[in-house]
């Protein structure tokens, strides 16, 4: 549930300054340590598409 809502804060069409993305980076960068390699498997392609534009 937690990763599905910093997920949800990467697609925040009303985010200009990329405040609520990068939120939930860090919110999905403290998860990773939380989480077993499978679920973080399952996500991966998901978060990278979605991290894509910051760079």
């Amino acid at each position: 549930m937690a990763v599905e809502a910093a997920m949800g804060g990467l697609d925040d069409l009303g985010d200009k300054n990329d405040t609520v993305a990068m939120e939930s980076i860090v919110a999905l960068n403290k998860l990773v340590s939380r989480a077993n390699d499978s679920q973080l498997h399952s996500i991966l392609r998901q978060v990278l598409l979605k991290i894509r534009p910051c760079f």
